[in-house]
């Protein structure tokens, strides 16, 4: 069953994992030293990062500072944070201590294994710390895009409905940019979806027509970090539906 998802010519073009964890969680700044010269970072970050930076052939640390302006008394406070980045050809992972987020990106999608195994092996290290995890959003993304060299091209590639919608706006005289929005109810989940002519040579006249169709699965609300997989493979199968909801039969027989 999950072989018949796989798509060996998908037109994938950027993948987005995104996991931001509860505000509350115990992640408080202490002095390390030894990396890049930064002297701050926080117990979470640090310690997934360190601990995977030999699984990636890049790990880089950036030192960034926030600012917040108390108005009634103008006074600056400044606050250090850490932002972690390892990557490898073909994946890159964030770390933000300060938005307290992790994101997984992919230039290169085949399945979900791509993204699951970093995943894994994040939530291995998570789970060491020995503290309560829990997440208040998870979001994945896909954006596809499929080229298109005319208006006739379109009827090739999205289902006659929405090919049809697409259509009808491109062809309006100064027309700059033609994109559709969808947004579904998916049980305790929602789903954006975003697709037609984005234009690259915005904001001029609408002259390449190229489709991009862009899903989002995510939800809110507070999630254990043991919940997190289950509900990640649930995305992947409900991006998966709704990208072929979209897609001309005959063309997604060419993707697989």
């Amino acid at each position: 069953m999950e072989n018949n998802r796989i798509l060996q010519n998908n037109k994938i073009s950027h993948f987005i994992l995104r996991i931001d964890f509860t505000k509350d969680i115990q992640i408080d700044y202490k002095m390390y030293e030894n990396i890049s010269g930064s002297k701050y970072a926080t117990v979470l970050s640090q310690s997934i990062s360190v601990s995977l930076k030999d699984e990636f052939a890049t790990f880089k640390t950036e030192l960034h500072s926030n600012y917040n302006v108390n108005i009634d008394n103008f006074e600056v406070k400044k606050e250090d944070f850490i932002r972690y980045l390892l990557s490898t050809s073909t994946i890159s992972l964030k770390i933000d201590s300060f938005e307290k987020s992790i994101i997984v990106e992919l230039q290169q999608y085949k399945d979900k294994s791509s993204y699951m195994q970093c995943l894994t092996k994040v939530i291995e290290k998570l789970k060491a710390l020995d503290i309560e995890i829990n997440s208040q959003r998870i979001g994945m993304r896909y954006i596809n895009i499929f080229s298109c060299s005319k208006v006739s091209d379109i009827s090739k590639i999205l289902n006659p409905t929405d090919a049809k919608f697409v259509k009808e706006t491109v062809v309006r005289e100064g027309i700059a940019r033609s994109m559709i929005v969808h947004e579904y109810q998916q049980g305790d989940h929602l789903v954006r979806v975003q697709y037609g002519i984005p234009n690259r040579f915005y904001p001029s006249v609408i002259k390449n027509y190229d489709i991009v169709l862009d899903i989002d699965v995510y939800s809110g609300g507070q999630q254990s970090i043991d919940t997190w997989e289950e509900s990640i493979t649930q995305f992947n199968h409900q991006a998966y539906n709704m990208f072929i909801s979209y897609i001309k039969e005959s063309f997604l027989n060419t993707l697989k």
